[in-house]
């Protein structure tokens, strides 16, 4: 046997120190439980917030689908008066032509008939003016307010359009 003992071993190399915390950082366990608890609850926000713009769009196109119908049974209506308007006015403007035509007629004979009176009706009648009516208000107000836009139908949209502006048009001639 030999007396040799043997010899010591080689030190291990030292691992450098850890870094001491810094003052208020938490450990890295308590870093990512945290993290997931921050993902969770921006999730949580993040699902909140988009299920409230949902709601909201789902809400405003029940408002503007009302108001669409809203609009349309006005329109509907103001057409409606405006035509009525519009032939009362040429009901109007054929008695005046029929009321001229008779004037005419008698003042172009060599003689007066012998009944006076319905010249006299005539003569008052063509004396009188009416003013058509093109109710308006609904057109109105769907371009006054920017609601224009809320009958989808482009080209109900545009007839409607060309038939105010020209109907105003020949109202102002």
């Amino acid at each position: 046997m030999s007396d040799e003992t043997p010899a010591p071993a080689a030190p291990e190399p030292l691992a450098p120190p850890a870094a001491p915390p810094l003052p208020g950082a938490a450990p890295p366990s308590q870093f990512r439980r945290g993290l997931r608890w921050f993902l969770a609850e921006f999730l949580v926000v993040v699902a909140g917030v988009f299920v409230a713009m949902l709601l909201n769009a789902w809400y405003q196109d029940r408002t503007d689908s009302r108001s669409r119908q809203q609009y349309l049974v006005l329109l509907a209506r103001d057409l409606q008066d405006s035509i009525r308007s519009m032939d009362e006015a040429r009901q109007f403007e054929e008695l005046q032509g029929a009321d001229a035509v008779l004037l005419y007629r008698a003042l172009s004979a060599p003689t007066l008939p012998p009944d006076t009176q319905p010249l006299s009706v005539a003569v008052s009648h063509l004396s009188q003016r009416r003013t058509m009516l093109l109710k308006s208000t609904t057109y109105d107000d769907l371009v006054n307010t920017g609601h224009f836009d809320l009958i989808d139908n482009a080209t109900l949209r545009d007839q409607i359009a060309d038939f105010y502006q020209q109907t105003n048009l020949e109202f102002e001639i």
